[in-house]
């Protein structure tokens, strides 16, 4: 390759560099910012409410629809002998609710998290998608 072709190739190599690194960035703060605005949104609970308790057993959650206002809790507890991973949004696309995207459960283990936005979201077990559930969160 002659010179002045590697010269230029280095740029370009550079140039794209530059803006893979700026798009990430860009990115990376974009969604921080929009993970912090639909939080900011929703008043900071002070005292929490009634706590609603969901049972997962046998790859099965009970009660697997919940309906309450914001400031509640919801506890997620495994008492069967299966390890499970809970985790809140799609099977494929995990979105975090209360700070917690996923987390293992064994046996007896809980997961409680506090209803602070309002709208209709799911939780499931990654490993086994059948222990699933949504609950809707009312002002």
């Amino acid at each position: 390759m002659k010179p002045m072709k590697r010269k230029l190739s280095r740029r370009v190599a550079t140039v794209i560099g530059i803006v893979a690194i700026i798009g990430i960035v860009g990115y990376v703060m974009y969604a921080s910012n929009s993970s912090e605005a639909s939080t900011a949104r929703e008043p900071a609970c002070q005292n929490s409410g009634t706590n609603h308790v969901v049972i997962i057993k046998d790859n099965v959650a009970n009660p697997s629809k919940i309906t309450a206002p914001r400031c509640d809790t919801l506890t997620l507890k495994n008492v069967g002998d299966n390890t499970v991973l809970m985790a809140f949004g799609e099977h494929k696309n995990h979105q975090a609710y209360d700070g917690a995207e996923e987390k293992q459960l064994g046996k007896n283990d809980s997961l409680t998290i506090t209803f602070n936005r309002v709208g209709t979201f799911d939780f499931h077990d990654h490993i086994q998608d059948k222990s699933a559930g949504e609950f809707t969160v009312t002002q």
